[in-house]
């Protein structure tokens, strides 16, 4: 027996349901390794620091909404989406039918299949409860439900704080149809949450002076004009991204048609303002925020997820004014019309990397290998880390600071428990907290445990390197304590250009000083690291090769042991020359006695400096204390 008609939406509807749940359970990916982790880790650990709910980044909408769902884990947060963009699907084929527009079922679909909808879908980001919340308050105008729809639309900030776009909109919205009357109720949301705000936070002004991207500059830099209105493509996929064209033209003509016009309206207010108007606000919103550097954008074009349901209805308009081109012939207008939803599946199913979206990326499986090998190693250790994948992977509240702190808390004179692991990762650590991979390899307080990589789908090495902070412990009764030892052998690639390979004393690596990085690899600890040790002797030993010396008496080799705050205060240094043969290893040694420390910010260092053109090889490097 034939479909009915009316049905049809069901069927899509339940077919995208299961095969969405289906691909929640059978994938691990996350949809992205940043910004959707930490939003599923602000709502799964908002019941136990309730903060969460009120942050402005994470969105205190979404944490409320998502915060039951994040402890199911992060497949929970997929559930909540999927039910949400399954909504935001059956949305936009009900404002279809009200508008009374041919083949509105097809709406239904191009939401489904807008290829970044979908792996988004599978994510803990905030676009696809921003573009339920959107079309939904759409829906609710269009049935003429115009009140409920402007108290929705108040959250929407709360949601993203592109509604702050979308509430514009709205005001131009309201004057047109003029409902003069309502526009106060734009602002229910910010004093609902400035209310709720103000009890916990102490200030009503919370909803405006917290909003993190109010700031005229990026640190992510600009980019082109067009980057947003190019990727739409990526969005949508070519077919869709054809027909949104069309769509578009078609909305220019009917504004035209009916801005000449003196009595007739070509296209409703409702259409023109809360469809076309939001969709190109929002549009044109994110374009000037990127080309312009402002409001720290960064060009991601997953945010154009947000406005998918709205950019379906124009689909489906540029659909019907193409398949109009085949006048009365009804057979050619369904054949063209099944062409094209055909293509768009087709291209959806056959034109991305499903492999690549649907999976962890290179950098998360660098980090779940990491997170394997640590295993229950570590008990009651402290984790440094930066990137939000990593928090989840080891099960870790990256809110509890006597559990978890950024890299960059490592070199603000701070103490670090003697039980502290510290992970670096090759974007978030430099990125977001301008740790450096040197600045940790080069002191002497962590050992280098083990390095992780996977390659991803352009050939890059992701990276992610697992750290041990040493434990420095002095006892009186022994003649000798070590600090520090190397042999060069596990330096990371950072570091290549101040390691040898062809020279060594033992091993594989020495440590090269010349004059294109004339300070070597050395020994770098904070004095409040050995602060129990003042008048004791530091004690430096290493073995040195000098193949040809320097003639010039000023640009001679020396090693050095060094107390210093950005300035040395107590500096002992001696001249290589005057202790190693030329062309043969020479093992040198000297000491000195540790001073007191003068501010909580001095360090000692051990180094030799080389500003000759004649290489110094370095290697067995050993800082001791004796008595």
């Amino acid at each position: 027996m034939p479909l009915k008609q009316d049905r049809l939406p069901f069927v899509f509807i339940c077919i995208y349901f299961a095969a969405m749940c289906a691909l929640a359970f059978l994938t691990n990916g996350t949809g992205d390794e940043g910004d959707s982790v930490s939003h599923y880790l602000f709502a799964k650990y908002a019941f136990k620091h309730t903060a969460n709910f009120l942050d402005h980044w994470a969105k205190p909408m979404y944490v409320l909404i998502a915060a039951p769902f994040t402890q199911l884990g992060f497949v929970g947060v997929k559930l909540m989406n999927i039910g949400l963009s399954t909504l935001s699907a059956w949305f936009s084929y009900k404002i279809a039918k009200i508008f009374a527009l041919p083949n509105a079922v097809i709406a239904l679909l191009f939401v489904m299949l807008a290829p970044m909808h979908i792996y988004l879908t599978l994510s803990g980001l905030t676009e696809p409860l921003f573009a339920f919340w959107l079309i939904a308050a759409v829906f609710m105008a269009v049935r003429g439900q115009v009140t409920a729809s402007v108290i929705w639309v108040s959250f929407l900030p709360f949601v993203r704080s592109e509604g702050l776009v979308i509430l514009c909109v709205y005001f131009l919205y309201l004057l047109s149809i003029k409902k003069w009357r309502l526009l106060p109720l734009l602002f229910a949301g910010h004093v609902v949450f400035s209310i709720v705000g103000y009890f916990y936070l102490g200030s009503f002004w919370w909803v405006f002076t917290d909003i993190p991207y109010a700031q005229n500059s990026s640190i992510y830099g600009s980019g082109q004009l067009f980057h947003f209105i190019n990727g739409l493509k990526n969005v949508l996929g070519l077919p869709m991204y054809i027909l949104l064209g069309a769509g578009l033209v078609y909305g220019a003509i009917k504004l035209y048609q009916t801005l000449k016009s003196v009595s007739y309206r070509f296209i409703t207010a409702t259409e023109l303002w809360l469809v076309y108007g939001c969709f190109l606000a929002y549009i044109l919103a994110h374009t000037l925020f990127w080309y312009l550097g402002i409001f720290k954008s960064f060009g991601l074009l997953r945010v154009l997820v947000g406005v998918v349901p709205l950019a379906a209805i124009i689909c489906l308009r540029g659909l019907n004014i193409l398949s109009d081109l085949w006048g009365n012939k009804i057979i050619a207008k369904k054949g063209f019309v099944t062409t094209v939803v055909a293509l768009v599946f087709a291209f959806t199913l056959f034109g991305q990397n499903w492999k690549t979206h649907l999976l962890l990326r290179a950098d998360q499986v660098a980090q779940m290998e990491m997170a394997n090998y640590i295993g229950n190693r570590f008990e009651g250790y402290k984790y440094y880390f930066d990137a939000p994948f990593i928090a989840m992977a080891l099960n870790v509240d990256m809110f509890d600071q006597d559990k978890k702190e950024f890299t960059a808390e490592l070199f603000k004179n701070k103490p670090i428990p003697d039980k502290s692991l510290i992970i670096w990762d090759d974007w978030y650590s430099v990125m977001e907290c301008q740790t450096k991979l040197e600045m940790i390899t080069q002191d002497s307080r962590f050992d280098l445990l083990r390095s992780f990589e996977a390659g991803d789908q352009w050939g890059n090495h992701r990276k992610t390197y697992l750290f041990k902070k040493k434990q420095f412990t002095f006892n009186n009764n022994n003649a000798e304590t070590t600090l520090f030892t190397t042999s060069f052998e596990q330096q990371p690639t950072a570091d290549s250009i101040r390691i040898d390979s062809l020279h060594a004393f033992e091993g594989k690596f020495s440590a090269i000083v010349s004059n294109a990085a004339p300070y070597s690899l050395g020994f770098d600890l904070p004095m409040s690291e050995i602060a129990n040790a003042t008048g004791k002797i530091l004690h430096a030993e290493a073995q040195i090769l000098i193949n040809q010396n320097e003639p010039n008496q000023y640009k001679q080799p020396i090693m050095v042991i060094s107390f210093e705050n950005e300035k040395s205060y107590n500096w002992t240094p001696i001249n290589l020359q005057d202790l190693v043969p030329e062309g043969r290893w020479q093992k040198v040694s000297f000491e000195t006695t540790i001073p007191a420390a003068q501010t909580l910010k001095d360090h000692v260092k051990v180094y030799v400096y080389n500003p000759s053109s004649f290489p110094v090889y370095l290697d067995d490097l050993i800082i001791s204390i004796n008595k």
